[in-house]
């Protein structure tokens, strides 16, 4: 059975703020760490609290720093928090085959909560709540807020060639993601509000 397909997965999406778009094109996507080593992070979005917590953590063996992070539910509490500058934030979708890698891990929520689960293997896909994580608000459901923010881990570096198509929050975000994808890039780019807040 192809888990994939049976849980609706399109996308992975990684949420950063467009300024850091330039260097993900030249660098890939790159881990916490490593993004930070090489400073090609132009503007972090990230709760430091929350990162501090996160540099703690280590899954299978790999500090979760060293992990590139995504969601399978970009319109999560993390965006929310966020929800005043969701203008300056795109969504990167990346091909959900990467869920077929031996080394990608994925949760049932939040990475840095003690509560959540990792696991790997697409038939594992079911073990996630997606009632919870395909839901519009999670503030009805018990422990919402961790599961809707439920996790893919891929060790390191993603390269571009994954990245299947960039979301945006307005038009003039596309102008920008446009005019840096030029000529050397051919991935797909749109609108959609439904992402966003």
């Amino acid at each position: 059975m192809d888990y994939i397909i049976k849980h609706n997965i399109s996308y992975l999406h990684h949420m950063t703020n467009i300024r850091n778009l330039n260097n993900i094109l030249n660098n890939g996507l790159l881990s916490h760490e490593e993004a930070h080593r090489y400073r090609i992070i132009v503007n972090d979005i990230s709760n430091q609290s929350v990162q501090a917590r996160r540099s703690s953590r280590i899954i299978d063996n790999i500090p979760l720093h060293r992990y590139v992070c995504f969601y399978f539910s970009p319109r999560n509490p993390m965006l929310y928090a966020l929800k005043d500058i969701q203008d300056k934030i795109i969504f990167i979708g990346v091909d959900p085959q990467l869920l077929l890698h031996p080394s990608t891990i994925f949760s049932d929520g939040n990475a840095a909560s003690d509560d959540t689960s990792f696991y790997r293997g697409t038939s594992m896909l079911d073990n996630l709540n997606w009632n919870i994580i395909n839901a519009v608000y999670w503030n009805n459901y018990p422990d919402g807020r961790r599961i809707k923010c439920a996790e893919i881990l891929v060790p390191a570096r993603v390269d571009i060639n994954s990245i299947m198509r960039i979301f945006c929050y307005n038009e003039e975000q596309i102008n920008i993601v446009n005019e840096l994808l030029s000529q050397r890039f051919h991935i797909a780019v749109e609108i959609n509000r439904s992402l966003y807040f």
